[in-house]
């Protein structure tokens, strides 16, 4: 196994960490490569996908336990936490590459401003059908309604048939909803709203896409139309219950044959 003290180390002194969630970057991959661990196995010569990689706190656990002979690629929208990776993640680890692609989104537009990033389109036929694992950590409690099954449809492009993606989002159940409206919840919303016959919540309307949670029913049926099948499902500790693998909740799906 390397030494990742000194990345992380350079995490904690970079501005960097606080645009991909803040908090210690160490414990941050550390409790998520938990959850990984919980939820898949990862064996030998897999092709395992980071969507969403940020400046690698996650992708440094699973490249530091995982067999040699797996290969891990990291995907994120932000030019500067991709070159962070390549300059500090990649000389560590020789299995692992990093790409830039295409993306737009209000939450981090402001950190998006070199064109030189793949397209969808790019990546697909680059990757397309390839990755036997992949996983996402606060991509999608970032990510509209219009955009949810389009970018679940995307991921799953690049999965071979059977293979497994973790993601974590924010569900709307009987439980959330009452929480959030009792204020018990772990995060306190301000100028809150729930829309579309309160099948989404968004925690402030002023940042739109900072906390956003969808009803379980209508998450579902985002999943089904972007080619995916539920294979289980982990609440999270955010509704305030004081226990939850995971601060967000956690859905793991399949993609089956000829998805």
């Amino acid at each position: 196994m390397a030494d990742l003290a000194p990345i992380y180390d350079l995490m904690r002194g970079s501005e960097l960490n606080e645009r991909v969630g803040g908090a210690d970057p160490e414990q941050v991959g550390r409790f998520c490569h938990h959850n990984i661990t919980l939820n898949m196995e990862i064996k030998p010569g897999d092709r395992i996908l980071d969507f969403g990689c940020g400046i690698g706190r996650v992708l440094l656990q699973v490249a530091n336990k995982a067999d040699p002979s797996a290969t891990i690629v990291g995907m994120d929208i932000m030019p500067e936490v991709i070159e962070f990776c390549r300059d500090h993640v990649t000389a560590a680890f020789p299995n692992v590459s990093f790409e830039l692609i295409e993306g737009a989104n209000t939450h981090y537009d402001k950190f998006i401003d070199r064109p030189a990033a793949r397209s969808k389109r790019e990546i697909i036929d680059i990757y397309g059908a390839s990755f036997s694992k992949a996983y996402a950590f606060s991509v999608f409690t970032h990510v509209d309604q219009p955009d949810f099954p389009t970018l679940l449809s995307f991921v799953k492009d690049l999965l071979a048939d059977h293979a497994e993606f973790l993601f974590t989002c924010f569900i709307l159940t009987a439980y959330s909803r009452a929480a959030i409206r009792n204020q018990t919840a772990t995060f306190k919303f301000g100028d809150m709203a729930f829309e579309s016959n309160e099948k989404i919540f968004v925690g402030n309307r002023r940042d739109r896409l900072a906390f956003i949670a969808y009803d379980i029913g209508f998450l579902e049926d985002m999943i089904h139309r972007a080619g995916f099948v539920i294979a289980h499902v982990h609440y999270g500790a955010w509704r305030g219950c004081g226990f939850g693998s995971s601060l967000q909740d956690v859905v793991v799906v399949r993609k089956p044959v000829g998805a």
